[in-house]
C-alpha cells in the first residue's frame, strides 16, 4: 500500500530514554542506533511526504551520554559526520542479545502487515 498524499509530514518525538546510560531504561541503544533510525525515517519520509520531517528532543535522563545520540541524528539529517567519537558505542554494540529474535521477527511482521506501508 503506497500511502502518498495520504500523509502531509512525519513528526517524530525522539525518545533518548530508550539508550543504553539512561537509568530509568537500560535499552540497548546507543548513538549508532539512532543514526540508522533516523536513516530509516528520512527514507519513509523521503516516499510519503516530500521529506517533510520533523523530529523533536524528548527525555534522555543520562546528560554525559544524550549529546552524542542528539549528535548522530543531527549529523545523519545534515548528511554529514563528524570527527566526534561515541565514547560508549564500541562497548554496547558488543553486549549479547541483540540479534533478532524469531519471536520479535514474528511481531514485527504481524504489524507490517496491519500497517501495510512499512
Amino acid at each position: 500500500m503506497d500511502a502518498s498524499g495520504l500523509i502531509d509530514h512525519l513528526t517524530i518525538v525522539k525518545p533518548q530514554p530508550v539508550m543504553r546510560e539512561d537509568p530509568l531504561a537500560r535499552m540497548m541503544c546507543y548513538a549508532e542506533t539512532y543514526r540508522e533510525m533516523t536513516a530509516k525515517l528520512m527514507a519513509f519520509a523521503d516516499r510519503q511526504c516530500d521529506a517533510k520531517l520533523l523530529i523533536c528532543h524528548e527525555g534522555g535522563y543520562s546528560p554525559q551520554y544524550v549529546p552524542f545520540a542528539a549528535l548522530a541524528i543531527i549529523e545523519q539529517l545534515c548528511g554529514h559526520r563528524t570527527d566526534i567519537i561515541d565514547p560508549l558505542g564500541e562497548f554496547i554494540a558488543t553486549y549479547g542479545g541483540q540479534a533478532l529474535q524469531p519471536h520479535q521477527a514474528d511481531v514485527i511482521e504481524q504489524a507490517a502487515k496491519l500497517v501495510g506501508v512499512i
